[in-house]
């Protein structure tokens, strides 16, 4: 136990100068230990001086116009340009057998020449002479004697098969792909048509034929001998108006009764090419026929255009006949 005499007597011995230290030490210590609950009052503290930064402000991004080349999907001319699309180099390989096979489900189709492109079509000007009108018996017996033989590839369109057809979106709007029961293309942005092509079907001389519905907008048609940039489109509206066009020239325009007119209306479009003489037909009737060399051989396909109105295409029943 600490003998607090002797503290005492210790601090007595001290030297003058250490023991008035000493003494000041201990009191200031009191002296604070007694103010402490007062600090508060007397020292208040400074209070901290914020600089706020003012909110950055976010732009917002003004509308774009975005361009499609479809494709979709889908790469389209304004009315009256043949479509201007860049199309892959073909792919040469062995037509497809009748009884189409499923592509595995794993295996993504592909979308590489699936093409967007504006729709702009040339006026014919005078009518072109290479245009000529083949008469009903000439035409008919060459549409019987096609028909008449079994086809080489035929597809219901319900889904992927040896065709190899393009199935994703286009670039800047709309897609094309297995839906709705058929082969659907749809095509949003106004003067531009959806071109989607089948790479395994690559053919010279041969007869095409399929069923279009269109379920709302402008139309749809054919795409035959596609091949280095070069290709043929048969366009039928959905008020009855066609056109033939290859890539840089409008071969042929007109009407037809024998087109069903309106929206969900079934109509039979066929197309007979053998060299350079090309046959259209719709609904087992001939519209015309043309002489034409600009391009002899290629893929098959399809499409869809919008002219004023958003469209969407349904496709099925495909049969070709090589020739």
């Amino acid at each position: 136990m600490v003998d607090i005499s002797e503290i005492f007597y210790r601090i007595k011995i001290l030297p003058l100068v250490p023991r008035l230290l000493l003494f000041s030490l201990v009191g200031l210590l009191v002296v604070s230990l007694a103010l402490w609950p007062f600090a508060g009052i007397l020292f208040p503290a400074s209070p901290v001086r914020v600089n706020a930064q003012p909110a950055a402000t976010v732009e917002q991004p003004s509308n774009l116009n975005l361009a499609l080349h479809v494709t979709p999907t889908i790469t389209l001319q304004p009315t009256p340009t043949p479509i201007m699309a860049s199309q892959p180099t073909p792919i040469t390989v062995t037509q497809p057998t009748d009884t189409p096979q499923p592509a595995p489900t794993n295996t993504p189709t592909p979308i590489a020449t699936a093409q967007l492109v504006p729709t702009d079509t040339p006026s014919p000007g005078i009518t072109p002479t290479n245009t000529t009108q083949p008469t009903p018996q000439d035409a008919q017996a060459l549409y019987t004697s096609t028909v008449a033989v079994p086809p080489a590839y035929t597809t219901s369109l319900i889904g992927q098969d040896g065709g190899k057809w393009d199935s994703g979106p286009f670039g800047g709007g709309g897609s094309c792909g297995f839906a709705g029961g058929g082969y659907q293309i749809g095509v949003p942005q106004k003067s531009f048509a959806g071109v989607c092509v089948a790479s395994g079907t690559f053919i010279s001389n041969f007869a095409y034929q399929v069923q279009m519905t269109i379920t709302s907008g402008d139309g749809g048609g054919l795409v035959f001998r596609d091949s280095n940039q070069q290709m043929y489109r048969f366009r039928v509206g959905a008020d009855g108006s066609y056109d033939l066009v290859n890539q840089n020239l409008l071969l042929a325009t007109g009407s037809s009764k024998a087109i069903k007119t309106g929206l969900n209306q079934m109509n039979d479009l066929m197309v007979i090419a053998k060299d350079q003489q090309i046959y259209i037909y719709v609904n087992r009737q001939i519209l015309m026929s043309v002489d034409d060399t600009a391009s002899s051989s290629g893929m098959l396909g399809l499409f869809a255009v919008s002219l004023t109105h958003s469209t969407l295409v349904t496709f099925a029943n495909v049969q070709v006949w090589r020739l």
